[in-house]
């Protein structure tokens, strides 16, 4: 705990000097991309595995810390289907024993990955994040600062958004990740390298071939396209929507935080 101990003394100094005002809080902003790829849509008889990549930012135009992010929310379109029910599964009580990101008794419930930063006055710290299944309704999240010693697992519901999202994933971070020592509170600024999906599971299903059903054992993939919504039924050339939101908590360097900030987002799809 020895880095994050000398950061919260910095800080805890910093503030002290330079006091607090609240009339003088900058204002806020995000950025958000989102992408699906393939573009090639499927169908609901003929689903097609998609990989889902993202990055977003949070900054004061100052330069100086923002608002604590305590809630992550990201959506995909409808057309998109996660299969969570039927692929391997992991639990954040077995993922915080472990201690580390990569979870060998997990290892086949592994569906993402992204990278991070959180700034603590004018420090940095970065993060490397590993996600896993959870089941249906949830991922497993763990969290690991670089060359440092904040390592966190915790579940991430997943909920059903409205039209026109599907799937949402919902990242609130625990306590004690976004203040993990004594005056320290860190504030994310950034989301790198975001990926949900492009991996499978071999699982049982009950498929089609001919005019008969049979069972067998076939690869789904974890996230996968059903749909493309375009203008028209005469146009092959339509989108998918993402959105994505950061919700703020107050905390002492910021007891004044602005409202959720949302981006919505388009992805060129083909049917």
């Amino acid at each position: 705990m020895r880095k994050i101990a000398m950061l919260a003394v910095g800080l805890t100094a910093f503030l002290g000097g330079a006091g607090v005002s609240n009339a003088a809080a900058p204002a806020t902003s995000s950025t958000f991309t989102g992408t699906i790829s393939p573009q090639r849509a499927g169908t609901l008889l003929f689903p097609r595995a998609v990989t889902f990549r993202a990055s977003a930012t949070v900054r004061n135009p100052d330069g100086s810390q923002p608002p604590q992010v305590s809630v992550i929310q990201l959506g995909l379109d409808r057309n998109l289907r996660q299969n969570g029910l039927v692929f391997p599964k992991c639990t954040s009580a077995r993922a915080q024993a472990a201690g580390t990101l990569e979870v060998p008794s997990c290892r086949t419930a592994r569906i993402g990955s992204s990278d991070a930063t959180a700034q603590v006055g004018t420090s940095v710290l970065r993060f490397k994040t590993v996600l896993y299944n959870g089941g249906a309704g949830k991922l497993v999240v763990t969290v690991d600062q670089q060359d440092g010693d904040i390592f966190r697992a915790f579940d991430a519901p997943i909920t059903r958004g409205r039209f026109p999202y599907g799937p949402t994933y919902n990242f609130s971070l625990p306590a004690d990740l976004r203040n993990p020592a004594p005056g320290l509170y860190p504030s994310l600024t950034g989301l790198q390298n975001v990926k949900i999906g492009g991996v499978f599971a071999f699982v049982r299903r009950r498929v089609r071939i001919g005019r008969t059903f049979v069972f067998r054992v076939v690869r789904v993939p974890y996230l996968e396209s059903i749909g493309c919504r375009t203008p028209s039924s005469r146009t092959r050339v339509g989108s998918y929507s993402i959105t994505n939101t950061f919700k703020f908590s107050p905390t002492p360097p910021q007891p004044v935080v602005g409202p959720n900030l949302t981006k919505n987002v388009r992805s060129l799809c083909l049917r």
